[in-house]
């Protein structure tokens, strides 16, 4: 009927996408990532089923995450990992056809974890080498030093302002060219560091 996707925020998991099938509000499922399901998702790696719960003798933490996922309506609570650790959970409410959810679907949902952890981990990355590259970009152009850097084959791949400033070259221009086209005391410095490394 329900299905929450939390991820990880300061301190607690906090829904980024939530999808009812009656297209009622749904309640806010913020979760405290040191929180008695948090913490029972890092521990078993399994996922967590209110059915499930109330078969074995629960212990009182059990008693306490039962408790919650009825006042929630959720009848199954999935960890996503990424690296190891527990990244984004999944909620979902009670199956449209009552039953409870077995184990065929409860493997289905974790290689769906499993993958949704991947695009997460894909998302991360990507984010870092953004964040990295505009990082390495704006400290390069604001320098006031001339940096100029090119790759084996002799093609430029770092021309900052300061470069163009003291050769007179346009920085946008002169990217992926060949070193031929600098002037001849700087073609000459890279050549030479090239040769000896």
């Amino acid at each position: 009927e329900r299905a929450h996707i939390l991820l990880a925020g300061r301190g607690e998991f906090v829904p980024h996408y939530t999808f009812s099938h009656n297209r009622e509000p749904t309640p806010d499922c913020r979760l405290p990532m040191d929180g008695p399901i948090a913490n029972y998702l890092k521990a078993h790696h399994t996922p967590l089923v209110l059915e499930e719960l109330h078969r074995v003798r629960p212990t009182a933490e059990e008693l306490g995450i039962a408790e919650k996922m009825r006042q929630s309506n959720i009848a199954l609570a999935m960890g996503i990992f990424s690296r190891e650790h527990l990244a984004g959970i999944m909620l979902l409410g009670p199956r449209m056809s009552g039953r409870i959810y077995g184990s065929v679907e409860q493997n289905a949902l974790q290689v769906l974890g499993g993958q949704l952890g991947v695009a997460i981990d894909n998302a991360q990355l990507f984010t870092e080498v953004q964040n990295a590259r505009l990082y390495n970009e704006t400290l390069l152009q604001n320098l006031t030093t001339g940096v100029i850097a090119t790759g084996v084959d002799e093609r430029i791949t770092v021309f900052n302002n300061e470069a163009g400033q003291i050769t007179g070259i346009d920085p946008a221009g002169i990217l992926d060219q060949s070193i031929n086209k600098l002037p001849e005391p700087v073609r000459d410095a890279l050549r030479e560091t090239l040769r000896t490394g």
